[in-house]
């Protein structure tokens, strides 16, 4: 039996909508606490996005990040996203987004989250 092979275009947007897809469960559970523009949310995506795609992938990652943030965040306007363009610029340039393994940022990140949430609480009482 030959096995067909897909049109590179096609796979590219297989292999967009599995990246997207994955992505957004991983992120789902945190991103209800932050808002579009938190820039911590921003770094850990692409974070998520540096170490998953791949570059021989030809997947842009900018607009993984964005559609995943139009996903998660479905009220995110236009100005907002010009502005998490511009957040992900200043990142790249001051080259914090890098790979690393997602186990110590995730922990760094839920940890700060933690903190915010408990500070937000003590401060009710």
């Amino acid at each position: 039996m030959d096995v067909i092979e897909l049109p590179k275009l096609l796979k590219s947007k297989v292999d967009y909508e599995k990246v997207v897809c994955d992505i957004v469960e991983k992120v789902k559970g945190i991103a209800h606490l932050s808002h579009p523009v938190d820039i911590e949310l921003i770094h850990y995506i692409s974070t998520i996005i540096e170490n998953v795609v791949d570059k021989k992938q030809g997947l842009n990652k900018l607009d993984i990040l964005l559609s995943i943030i139009q996903i998660i965040f479905p009220h995110v306007s236009s100005e907002e996203i010009i502005l998490i363009k511009a957040i992900v610029e200043h990142l790249l340039k001051l080259k914090v987004i890098k790979k690393i393994a997602l186990y110590k940022y995730a922990k760094i990140f839920l940890r700060e989250i933690i903190k915010k949430y408990l500070g937000d609480l003590l401060k009710k009482q």
